[in-house]
């Protein structure tokens, strides 16, 4: 089954093939995700938590006698990534030299949510800022870091190789 993220809303449906209609879907064994429903097939509702569901789904069909079978299942709920609001250089970074150290690395950003909170443990990519100036331009070192538990993330080896301006950060 498709995962599902925890907190927004989710449906889908399982479609039996085959037997003779109408087919009867229950569960048999298991439980879908706390939040979701289980209705002849259809999954659908918010879920609250997070982890691996297990579920076993049983069809049985309207012949006489009633053809059944078994199917397992399971659904990954996964908990929702960070509301990221905004992203601020603590260090930027300074007119650089080419082949070189980035002048006053390292260079530090914080990571903040919608409501000014600081964001722990969510990657944080380093990349120029739009077109460079210089179409060569190159920028190196380690490009992407995890913010720590204060919301910051720090690049400590960025070079640049043929110079450039306006540099940002974007979050994965």
């Amino acid at each position: 089954m498709p995962g599902a993220t925890q907190n927004t809303a989710y449906s889908n449906t399982i479609v039996p093939i085959g037997g003779l209609a109408p087919v009867t879907l229950t569960l048999a064994s298991g439980s879908v995700p706390a939040g979701l429903n289980f209705n002849n097939g259809a999954i659908t509702g918010t879920p609250t938590g997070t982890g691996i569901a297990n579920f076993t789904v049983k069809a049985t069909d309207s012949s006489n006698p009633p053809q059944v079978t078994t199917q397992p299942y399971s659904i990954n709920v996964v908990a929702a990534g960070p509301n990221i609001g905004s992203i601020a250089f603590v260090a930027q970074p300074a007119n650089s030299t080419g082949g070189q150290f980035i002048s006053g690395s390292p260079v530090t950003v914080q990571v903040f949510d919608s409501t000014h909170a600081v964001v722990p443990n969510v990657m944080v990519t380093m990349s120029f800022n739009g077109t460079p100036p210089c179409s060569a331009a190159v920028l190196g070192g380690t490009l992407t870091q995890t913010t720590g538990a204060t919301g910051i993330a720090s690049f400590p080896d960025l070079t640049v190789d043929r110079g450039q301006l306006g540099y940002t950060c974007r979050p994965l």
